[in-house]
């Protein structure tokens, strides 16, 4: 059952699941973003077990624990985490396939730039280059804000959430980690053309967080990568329902059965 207050997450570790796969030379890696947690990959993680990938999901730092931790943490602390666990399973497998959603996709991009973490693609769900701040926002926060819990886009919000229960005095503490955001997604942005690894976009129209002007950035910028661009158009930022999540799962074994070798 869900609830208002998730129970804490062990942190540390940062490394909530991982899955080997005898006979796999890829390993899949999920990367959550700014506030999340690697359960909101979980169905995914099954997917790609049950095609006998090898599978890790990623707990940032500053995530799992309280908002006080969280507070504390920027974008170079969760690039330079995500590139040491790259580095650990690259001794293990060939190639690594990325799995992202929002800020976790821009630390994929440039994770991507590294040669030695063979990164043969990345599939990304509500990147953000540009925020959205105009009032259908506003008006999807009230909504969530007043939704009943037993809705399932409230409890879907409720379980993404990967920060226990915080004192109201350590909120104005967030805009931290949310500027450090706007810092990484500035840096990205210029190393958007460095990047040549197949790259799957996934924005939808009714996303309160990230402005689908996100996906145009993209697409414009990624000018050396072989890249594919689908919108969804009832999702929200963190909630798929059933119809489109089925759409985002197929297309995201479409990418990572023809995604190359990092030898080829």
């Amino acid at each position: 059952m869900l609830t208002s207050n998730p129970a804490p997450l062990p942190h540390p570790p940062t490394t909530l699941t991982e899955i080997p796969a005898r006979d796999s030379d890829t390993v899949v890696v999920f990367v959550h973003g700014l506030l999340g947690r690697p359960e909101q990959f979980d169905d995914m993680v099954a997917l790609v077990a049950a095609h006998g990938y090898a599978s890790k999901a990623i707990l940032l730092p500053g995530h799992g624990g309280s908002g006080w931790e969280f507070a504390k943490h920027g974008y170079k602390c969760w690039q330079s985490h995500l590139d040491r666990e790259l580095a650990r399973l690259r001794g293990q497998y060939g190639r690594t396939f990325l799995v992202t959603h929002s800020m976790g996709g821009l630390l994929a991009l440039n994770a991507s730039l590294v040669g030695e973490n063979h990164v043969s693609g990345v599939f990304m769900l509500a990147a953000p280059m540009r925020l959205n701040y105009g009032p259908r926002s506003l008006y999807q926060h009230l909504k969530l804000l007043v939704m009943p819990k037993s809705n399932p886009i409230k409890q879907t919000y409720i379980a993404s959430v990967g920060v226990t229960s915080t004192p109201m005095a350590a909120y104005p503490l967030w805009l931290r980690p949310v500027l450090e955001l706007i810092k990484l997604m500035r840096l990205t942005k210029g190393n958007l053309p460095q990047v040549s690894v197949p790259v799957t976009l996934v924005h939808s129209v009714n996303d309160e967080n990230v402005a689908l002007t996100s996906a145009d950035l993209l697409w414009n910028h990624l000018s050396n990568a072989p890249k594919k661009r689908l919108t969804l158009e009832h999702s929200w930022h963190a909630y798929y329902p059933p119809t489109e999540r089925a759409i985002i799962l197929k297309e995201l074994l479409d990418a990572l059965t023809s995604s190359p070798s990092t030898e080829d």
